[in-house]
């Protein structure tokens, strides 16, 4: 009356050996351990590949951070590749009118055929090192830019009027 229908062998992805009859039709795996082993083949293939860029942008980091630490604004892409530097690595970037702009998490820097220069942390004023403040008031659409004197205020302190005081004005 019911035929039996004839399962194909298949082989298992990890090992390559025939996967025995019984269970699913469908597996892919001869036992638990070859599954978990693909797996984890598969998973660390991906995370190999982040932590390298990860461990790029930190070093990265570490340098601008040493070069703004020491006062340096520019150096020789010679010079930066030699202390570990790599330029293919930069969390963003823009194409300015004469050169290109790019940041490592919050340190900015421009970059031309031979020189890192402009090396400053993003929201710095790059001639003094002020904080730049942004206000929420707007200016056609556009929030504008006032430069304040850095300094730590105490919570007491720090209110709508006294943050910005174009939107208290409005």
């Amino acid at each position: 009356m019911y035929e039996k229908k004839k399962v194909k062998a298949t082989h298992c992805l990890e090992c390559g050996d025939v996967i025995p009859y019984g269970g699913r039709a469908d597996r892919k795996f001869c036992c638990p351990k070859c599954k978990s082993k693909y797996h984890n083949k598969v998973t660390n293939d991906g995370r190999g590949i982040k932590l390298k860029i990860l461990n790029a942008l930190a070093k990265n980091y570490s340098i601008l951070e040493e070069l703004i630490s020491t006062g340096t604004e520019s150096i020789t892409l010679t010079d930066a590749e030699t202390l570990g530097f790599k330029t293919a690595y930069a969390t963003s970037f823009h194409k300015r009118e004469r050169h290109l702009e790019y940041s490592c998490y919050d340190i900015k820097y421009c970059v031309s055929l031979t020189r890192i220069f402009k090396i400053h942390r993003m929201g710095y004023d790059v001639k003094k090192t002020e904080k730049a403040k942004w206000c929420p008031a707007k200016k056609r659409g556009r929030p504008f830019r006032k430069v304040v004197k850095q300094r730590r205020k105490s919570p007491s302190h720090q209110t709508a009027a006294t943050s910005c005081p174009t939107v208290a004005a409005s």
